[in-house]
Parts: C-alpha cells; structure tokens; sequence
C-alpha cells in the first residue's frame, strides 16, 4: 500500500463544530460540542464548590463576628459605667469637702473664700454646691465665672437644681441621687444630691452641685464605634454620646435604650447582652448594673456596622472565589480541549472516509482508550483501503470479461460470416481434384487448397466454441486431442516465428514437482527463428 499520499489528521484538523443543526421535522436544535459541556459542568461545579464553601466561612465568620461584637459591647459598657463611676464618686468627694469648708465654724470667711475658689478652679466642672434644708437652700455656693460663661443667674440655678431631684428626705430614699436640669439657652447641668447625717437639734440636710456633662460626655463618647448612654434608676437619659447616639443633650433618648432598659440585669451580673430590633434595625447592645447613684451604663451598636469589617471580608472572598471560578473555566477548558481534539480528528476523519479518501489516518498520540480508538480507526482504513484497490481490480477484471465477451460475439458472428465462403471454397476444391485425377500437377495445390481450408474451418469451430458461454463441466477427456486443438489454433502463428512443433504422444512425465513460474510467463520472442519445441503427451 502507498502510504506517501495518505492524509494524516492532526492538530487543527477539524473545522468549528456548528453550533445548531435543523431536525427531519424542520425544528431548529442547539448542539454543543463535547468540551463546552465539559467546559459548562466543570464551570457548574466550581461554582457550586465555592459558593457551598464560601456561605459556610461566611456563616461561620459571621456567628464569631457576632460573638466577638457581643463581647466588646460588653467590655465597652463595663469600662463606661467603671469610668463614670469613677468620676461620680469623685464629685462626690469634692462636693463633700465643698461643704465641710463651708459649714467649718472656725475658720475664717475670707480663708473659706480663698479655699473655695482653689477648689473651683481645679475641678471646673462644679457650677454651684447648695446646702438644702426642707426643700429650701440653707447654703449656696457658685463659681460665678462658669455661671457668666453659661449665662445664667445663680438664684435660677437654685429654684432649678432643688426641682430636678427629689429633696424631700424618707426612710427608703436612696442616700445618693442624680438628674439634670435644662437651663433656657444654656447646656444642660448634672444635678448629684446626696443626704448628709443629720446635726443635733438641727433638720434633715440634702447636700446637692450643679456640675457640667462634659466629662462624662467624653467618658461616653470614647465606646470605640460604639453608641452609649448614662440612664437614672427612672430610666431618663443623662447623657448619650458615641457614633450612633443620636443626640448627647439629656433627656434625648436614642432608640436602642428603651428596648435595653427592659433587660433584667441581678445585681451579682455584671453586664448583659442582647441582641434586638429598634426602629427596623437591628442592633447588639450592652447594659452594666447600677453602681453609683442607680446609673446604669448601656452601649449599642448596629449590626450592619458590625459587619463592616466583615463584609470586606466577604468582598475579597468573592474576588477571590470568582477567580478561583475563572481559573478553573480556564483550566477546565484546556483539558477539555486536550480531551476532545482527537475526537475531532476521529469525526474529520470520518468525514474524509465517508467522502471516500480511505489513505486518511489519525495521530494515535495518547496510550489510553482514544488512542486505541485511534489505532482502532487505521486499521478499519487499511481495511477499506484493501477493500476499495480489490474492488477496483474485480471492476477492472469484469470490464475485461465483458469486453471479451463483446469480443468472442464479434469473432462469433464474423466466424459465421466467414464460415460459408470457406465451405463453399472447400466444396469446389475437393470437386476439381475429382475431375483433375491423380496425375495431375495441380492436384497437390488443390490439396493444399482444400487442407488449409479446413484447417481454418476448425479454427472457426473453435473461436465460436470459445464465444459461447457455457456452464464448465468437468468429465474425462482425450489430452491429445486437446493438445492437438490447442496446437491447430497457434500453429500458424508459430510457424511465422520460425517455430516448429513436433509432437510425441509417447512420452510419459515425470512426478517431479515444478515451479509454476516456469510456464506462467512464456517469452517465445526470446528464441531463435527457426527453433523447435516439443511437445509430448502421454
């Protein structure tokens, strides 16, 4: 087989599968090759993967995210209440030695002046310190530099300061009390009343000052992101401060406190979570036991602010997972590729055989199950190939048998044609010998005439017996006498050679076995005119 115009598939061999075909009904169908719904699983998969692994970090991200923030608003709100108690019992202590100084009955009133105004000036937040007795200012101390910076008369603060806490004193009153007092166009003051021991022969004493918020505005506001708030037992805002407060002015009450103040929080628990909705957003707050004067510190933030931090996160997680998606698309595709090119050349291939190109053959590059397909495909195209080349010479060979079949019913009918003048040619020489007699020269010309006239009857006998197409039987005949046919019809085209055939019917042959190739392929053109061959036949 010639294998120098064989056609071997190989990368790019294939033509882009279409995209869409037309059914026998006529109703246009989407096709995908193999490798786009290779390339689609693989892509539907990764995707499936990572979004399963995704959700599940986000979700476990997301309980410790709200674990974590629990635990800060709680340290948040304890470090609150921790500074703010601090400073309340430190105006507390001042607000004592305020009126120790005062009520001191030795010391001079100028020396109380000196040391009053020293204590002012290291604690600006006092405005004024009252000494109340059944209701009414019995001693009233003022910084009258903080009550001109605030724009208020002395006299106000006192009427204002006695009706913002209770001054009435009970057996079950607490010892110490806290409010604030609005003041027309001024900022609000903290009111601390605590009950003093009571004198012999003397009525019940309420010690109370009047004091700025600011520091424990700063107190509140440093929450760290978070909103906080300083509650009295009665549940009014002190003061509130931080990121989602709100409002720090007292009595403005931001909507996370309420749904706070409704927690139970027993005294031996320090602090409290909950997590809650107010006002459609949902929040994570904190609230701290009372401590000083009934104070209660609570601290919120939302959950959406929580999750700032957290939803970064996610954002790179998603960058992240959509390139781990696209990586594997592409990975995905190269093997997907890889896998369906030689695929492609088998269906090309096929194609081309189909068409009836049988030299095609494909590249068997891998030694799995493609590649034996591969192998598997050759072979079936040396098979057609072998096929197709004896295909041909069986065509070959019947348009030569019908060409000598068209041949012998030419030589058949020309055979009868000729066949009549020869018989007549014949009849009228073997008549002229009759009537020539024996003694007559010619006699041996019209012998001749006569005998090669039928000698070329029997050759007609002959080609006709050739032309005729009979079923071969096969019984015993004379080998002689088909020795002796075969020799008439080539004796005269040997003797125009110069060949001479003699023959020996007593000849035997012998066993010994010859090769066929001795008389398949006779040359009489190579010998020498005037050879002779025998012939012997048993």
């Amino acid at each position: 087989m010639d294998t120098q115009d064989s056609a071997t598939i190989g990368i790019g061999g294939l033509a882009p599968a279409s995209v869409g075909r037309l059914s026998a009904a006529g109703n246009f169908r989407i096709r995908f090759a193999v490798r786009i719904k290779l390339l689609l699983a693989v892509f539907a998969l990764l995707t499936i993967t990572v979004a399963a692994i995704t959700a599940f970090i986000a979700r476990k991200f997301r309980d410790d995210k709200i674990a974590y923030v629990n635990d800060v608003a709680a340290i948040v709100a304890d470090s609150t209440a921790a500074e703010s108690a601090a400073l309340l019992r430190g105006y507390l202590h001042d607000m004592n030695v305020l009126a120790a100084i005062e009520s001191e009955p030795d010391t001079e009133p100028a020396s109380k002046a000196r040391l009053t105004a020293r204590i002012f000036e290291q604690f600006p937040e006092f405005v004024s310190v009252i000494v109340a007795e059944n209701g009414v200012a019995a001693t009233t101390i003022y910084d009258r530099k903080a009550l001109a910076a605030l724009g208020i008369a002395g006299e106000d603060l006192v009427t204002r300061a006695l009706a913002g806490v209770s001054t009435t004193p009970s057996a079950d009153a607490a010892t110490t009390r806290i409010g604030t007092v609005a003041m027309p166009g001024a900022e609000p003051l903290l009111v601390l009343a605590e009950s003093l021991p009571p004198l012999r022969d003397q009525p019940a004493r309420i010690l109370l000052a009047c004091l700025r918020l600011k520091e424990l505005a700063d107190a509140v506001k440093r929450g760290r992101g978070f909103g906080s708030a300083l509650v009295d037992s009665s549940g009014k805002v002190l003061v509130a401060g931080g990121r989602f407060a709100g409002s720090s002015a007292a009595g403005a009450a931001p909507v996370w406190i309420q749904p706070m103040l409704e927690v139970q929080t027993p005294s031996q628990v320090g602090v409290v979570t909950r997590e809650f909705t107010a006002d459609k957003t949902e929040y994570i707050g904190a609230r701290t036991a009372a401590r000083v004067a009934g104070v209660i510190t609570i601290t919120a933030i939302p959950r959406s602010a929580a999750y700032l931090t957290a939803r970064d996160l996610l954002d790179n997680l998603m960058l992240v997972s959509m390139a781990i998606i696209v990586a594997g698309a592409v990975v995905a595709l190269l093997i997907s590729r890889r896998l369906t090119k030689p695929l492609e050349q088998l269906a090309l291939g096929a194609e081309r055989i189909g068409q009836g190109d049988f030299d095609t053959r494909v590249l068997a590059e891998s030694s799995d199950e493609i590649g034996a397909l591969a192998v598997s495909f050759n072979r079936m195209a040396s098979g057609l190939q072998e096929r197709e080349l004896a295909l041909i010479r069986a065509q070959q060979a019947l348009v030569h048998s019908e060409k000598m079949a068209a041949f012998g019913q030419l030589g058949a009918g020309i055979a009868h044609e000729v066949n009549n003048p020869l018989a007549g040619i014949l009849a009228h020489a073997q008549l002229a010998i009759r009537r020539l007699g024996t003694e007559n020269p010619a006699k041996s010309s019209l012998d001749l005439i006569a005998q090669e006239t039928r000698r070329c009857i029997e050759i007609i006998k002959n080609l006709m017996r050739f032309a005729r197409q009979e079923t071969p039987q096969f019984q015993p005949v004379d080998a002689n006498e088909a020795v002796g046919a075969a020799l008439s019809i080539v004796d005269h085209q040997l003797s125009l050679d110069g060949i001479r055939i003699v023959r020996d019917p007593g000849y035997r042959p012998s066993c010994r076995k010859r090769s066929l190739s001795r008389f398949s392929r006779p040359k009489p053109q190579a010998r020498a005119r005037g050879s002779a061959c025998r012939s012997r036949t048993a």
